[in-house]
């Protein structure tokens, strides 16, 4: 989608360049091919965050496309405004008919070249500028649904991969092969679990062996990739307030390349194999509140094991060991030597538990 607009705003600059200025040919590119269902009254809002521009200068590049008149003025009740490109029945006829007056045979020539797959961007625009952003697949586990999983788990420009699931009882083949995939290349890997015994509460009684199942793959993938590139961590969700994301999230220095799947379902009510999902790719307002829910999930689960068991519940305490031993000498119990072995001692010990907790 970027490199289809990319070329195809390229070569209306190219058009239209030597006829209204470089500058200027950018400035309507960008309004045609970005937002040419935009009124003029919301398009220098707009386009400040494009050109980093003021409004006042927004507003007097639309006069000048005005006066060139690549835009029209409409009536609207008592307001003027430039006619949107949308509502045109073919604006691509309108522009073409303007290169006969203001070109020659060889700029209407190139433009006929970009014609109909311009008319056909402006009659799809609103439906595709959508589907650039997110789409539904209707069912999990469908032919469709699959294969877009294993290419969201693509490692290939991914800076990190984030899967919260349930149990993983399903797509474990496809998981492993991506995961040593990705961990060959170096892509860290986060995974999140349902702590067994919140599965069981929330969803059936089976859940608990799944999950369990689950912890056990995880366990055996985590041994594979030890002293290779990439790593694999996971956690398990204690907090009934952080099990209701299930799907993945894709990290990427390429923008287009920062997936979000969410499993629509009812918890408790259906398998997320025949739900629904909304996938959708950017880092929009909904991937960021996604990542927000994964990272806050993150810190409120447990490692596993007895080790995870010790860090979530017993590390929190140690804290406050310094200050009774603080105080154990302000009343006289312990010796000032004694204060200080024991601080040498616990103050380090504290301040790796802080760095636990803020991690």
């Amino acid at each position: 989608m970027i490199d289809r607009k990319k070329k195809l705003k390229g070569k209306i600059i190219e058009i239209f360049g030597d006829l209204i200025g470089e500058s200027l040919a950018d400035f309507f590119a960008t309004i045609l091919i970005e937002y040419p269902a935009t009124s003029s009254h919301h398009l220098p809002y707009t386009l400040i965050h494009e050109f980093n521009i003021s409004k006042g200068s927004i507003e007097e590049k639309l006069e000048e496309l005005v006066k060139h008149e690549v835009f029209e003025i409409e009536q609207r009740g008592w307001k003027s405004r430039i006619k949107v490109p949308v509502t045109y029945e073919d604006y691509t006829e309108y522009l073409r008919e303007w290169l006969k007056i203001n070109g020659d045979k060889k700029k209407i020539s190139e433009f006929e070249k970009i014609r109909e797959k311009l008319k056909k961007w402006l009659k799809n625009y609103k439906k595709m500028r959508a589907e650039d952003y997110a789409t539904i697949i209707p069912i999990a586990s469908s032919r469709r649904g699959e294969e877009s999983y294993i290419g969201d788990l693509d490692p290939k420009s991914a800076t990190e991969i984030l899967i919260p699931a349930l149990s993983l009882e399903t797509q474990r083949d496809i998981i492993e092969e991506k995961v040593k995939e990705g961990v060959r290349r170096g892509t860290p890997f986060r995974f999140l679990l349902l702590d067994p015994e919140l599965g069981q509460d929330m969803e059936r009684s089976r859940a608990k062996e799944e999950i369990n199942e689950g912890i056990s793959f995880l366990e055996r993938l985590k041994d594979w990739t030890e002293k290779k590139p990439g790593s694999l961590k996971y956690r398990l969700v204690e907090d009934e307030e952080y099990a209701y994301f299930l799907g993945l999230l894709r990290r990427s220095s390429n923008p287009e390349k920062n997936i979000y799947r969410i499993i629509l379902r009812r918890p408790g009510k259906e398998r997320g194999d025949v739900s629904p999902i909304l996938r959708g790719k950017y880092k929009t307002t909904l991937f960021k509140i996604l990542e927000k829910y994964f990272e806050d999930a993150w810190k409120s689960g447990r490692k596993p094991g007895i080790k995870g068991f010790f860090e979530k519940n017993l590390k929190k305490p140690l804290l406050i060991l310094p200050f009774l031993a603080l105080f154990l000498w302000s009343v006289d119990l312990i010796s000032p030597h004694t204060l200080t072995i024991l601080l040498a001692f616990l103050i380090p010990v504290s301040l790796d538990v802080v760095y636990e907790i803020l991690k």
